[in-house]
């Protein structure tokens, strides 16, 4: 129909109007895919109303696959924790601009863990014995005490292969075996000691590197605001 109605407007006004009306048409076509795909400030605003949970993302998700929207995860001890999100209020929405993009997040939960920190030499209790294992650690911790380095000791004594000298990296409470992280929690920072696991024969001398810290979890769902070229 929209190709006949060209053709008798082209017959009436030339072909020079045909140009041009097509080239309006198409315009208009444009902007419409433009509005349609876009999103409002205002709808971006009734779908953080919308949902309050995982299951209602994914639910929103399956029915509106051209926005793109996600749940995001994030530790405020992360490096890319944006500023701006430190302090927001569950159920609170907040727009941030990242690498020139717009994204508007909302907070839907929000956890404290407990992390701790600490570095390891692992002696293996089915390749060594009981007694040749308790007669390593004194010695090792011996050396430690007299200014030897404790990532020199890893390589001379640890048996796991850990390649970073036997740093754990932080560690949520609750990932670890419960004689292991229970050990560690009882002592301070600075403080070495000597773990047993006993039922898995793992054997340890631990350097406690760094004091317990409360590390704050949030849950956001993450809109992108896909630009309307000014339709809002």
């Amino acid at each position: 129909m929209q190709h006949n109605l060209i053709l008798t407007c082209s017959r009436i006004l030339g072909r020079d109007t045909q140009k041009i009306m097509i080239r309006y048409i198409g315009i208009i076509l444009l902007l419409f895919s433009l509005t349609i795909n876009g999103q409002t400030k205002k709808e971006i605003k009734q779908t953080f109303k919308e949902i309050n949970s995982k299951e209602e993302l994914e639910k929103y998700k399956s029915k509106n696959s051209n926005w793109k929207i996600e749940l995001i995860e994030l530790d405020e001890s992360d490096s890319e924790f944006p500023e701006k999100l430190i302090k927001l209020k569950k159920g609170k929405t907040r727009r941030v601009k990242i690498d020139n993009k717009k994204y508007y997040y909302k907070l839907i939960a929000s956890s404290k863990e407990t992390e701790f920190r600490v570095s390891y030499i692992y002696l293996n209790g089915t390749k060594l014995t009981k007694k040749k294992i308790d007669s390593i650690r004194p010695v090792i911790i011996d050396k430690y005490q007299s200014g030897v380095s404790f990532g020199d000791l890893v390589e001379e004594y640890n048996m796991d292969g850990n390649s970073k000298k036997g740093d754990l990296g932080w560690s949520k409470k609750g990932v670890m075996v419960q004689d292991f992280e229970k050990a560690v929690l009882e002592h301070n920072k600075s403080d070495i000691f000597t773990v047993n696991v006993e039922f898995k024969k793992w054997y340890y001398v631990v350097l406690k590197t760094h004091p317990d810290r409360i590390n704050k979890k949030q849950t956001f769902i993450r809109i992108e605001r896909v630009a309307n070229n000014g339709f809002n």
